[in-house]
């Protein structure tokens, strides 16, 4: 787990707001200052059509690579960072916005200027959805840490459209925004899914070009925002990571990462029980808890995923898939793939064209096209 982050939103995000802004720094020349400005009104000016950018942050502080977008009015900032030394940013907002944060790997809290306690927090593999009003707030980034963060900012006229009127936080993000408050969508914040991730990488390494990347890229936000919100109305959200202590989320998070770390290995429950120290009625239930899934359907789903992508790439053989994923049998993986996601793994190539062309054809009905803002 990454300890000694707080932050009251991804800097990295305002911070490719700043540059998107302001248009200071080349390539490779990103210097970080202590003042961070968020404005909707140079990422509107790139409303139609894709805009893209790729730095470096090289100084003692703060080394790392930053990646973003401006798709269709909104801002798509991702970071990975690694933290020498302290840093200390003020983060002036100077108009409201909504931003669906994904912490990869950090720890973050959320925090008005000059409050102690936080009003929300992201830990490591955790989402969360949060409004912004016109605000300063404070970000504390502590020593010798890394971090890896996806930020996609909206304005608060664009997301609101995706909610009807009568949703809890339709009303509760209006009302706060208004009243200069902030507002969250759920409190602890959600753990982030096998298909969360996978989409998220799907837009940072998308290879279209053009009018096909923009359709793309805003057809996949709307997927994450159906994802998030719908993971916020599930029964058992209500309970997650509820009563755990830090020790025990940390332990659950080794256990991702052993079974991450070889797809071709096969482990028991008492087996990973006993490699992170912990018993097998402990391991099950709160791994629920942290990740919303057994241990064995989130690593499902995420060998799926992964072959998903592998075969999107069209550079492996199925046989060279299904092992790498772990399947003895290409039969046995190639059951499982039609099983997720509806259709045979050799399709998919037609699959994803056959929905390019439909998407061409029903733009006019689309939100998201700049008929929307």
């Amino acid at each position: 787990m990454c300890k000694g982050i707080k932050q009251t939103i991804s800097g990295m995000t305002d911070k490719g707001e700043r540059m998107t802004l302001k248009g200071e720094n080349k390539p490779g020349k990103l210097q970080p200052s202590n003042v961070w400005k968020y404005s909707l009104e140079s990422i509107n000016s790139h409303k139609d059509a894709i805009w893209e950018k790729k730095d470096q942050w090289n100084e003692r502080a703060l080394k790392g690579k930053i990646q973003e977008f401006v798709v269709g009015g909104i801002h798509i900032w991702y970071g990975l960072i690694v933290v020498a030394k302290s840093k200390t940013v003020l983060i002036d907002y100077n108009e409201p916005v909504v931003q669906m944060c994904f912490s990869i790997k950090s720890s973050s809290e959320y925090k008005m200027d000059k409050k102690s306690e936080p009003f929300v927090s992201l830990d490591n593999f955790q989402h969360n959805i949060i409004g912004m009003p016109d605000a300063r707030l404070n970000l504390e980034w502590g020593p010798n840490t890394n971090q890896e963060t996806f930020v996609i900012s909206l304005p608060p006229s664009v997301f609101l459209q995706y909610l009807p009127k009568t949703h809890p936080f339709y009303q509760n993000l209006k009302q706060n925004l208004a009243e200069g408050k902030v507002s969250y969508l759920t409190e602890p914040s959600l753990p982030i899914t096998p298909k969360i991730t996978a989409i998220l990488y799907e837009i940072l390494n998308c290879k279209l070009k053009g009018y096909f990347k923009k359709i793309y890229m805003e057809a996949k936000i709307v997927e994450l925002l159906a994802l998030q919100l719908g993971q916020s109305e599930e029964p058992e959200t209500a309970s997650y990571a509820q009563g755990l202590k830090r020790e025990e989320m940390t332990k659950m998070y080794q256990v991702r990462e052993l079974l991450l770390s070889d797809l071709t290995r096969t482990f028991s429950l008492k087996e990973l029980a006993h490699e992170v120290g912990t018993n097998e009625n402990s391991l099950k239930n709160n791994f629920k808890k942290v990740f919303g899934n057994t241990v064995f359907g989130y690593l499902h789903d995420y060998k799926m995923e992964r072959s998903k992508k592998m075969l999107v790439s069209g550079k492996t053989l199925i046989s060279e898939i299904s092992e790498s994923v772990g399947y003895k049998h290409a039969t046995h993986f190639t059951a499982a793939f039609k099983k997720y996601f509806g259709f045979l793994p050799t399709k998919i190539n037609s699959f994803l064209l056959n929905l390019v062309y439909l998407t061409q054809e029903f733009v006019p009905e689309l939100i998201f096209l700049e008929t929307a803002f």
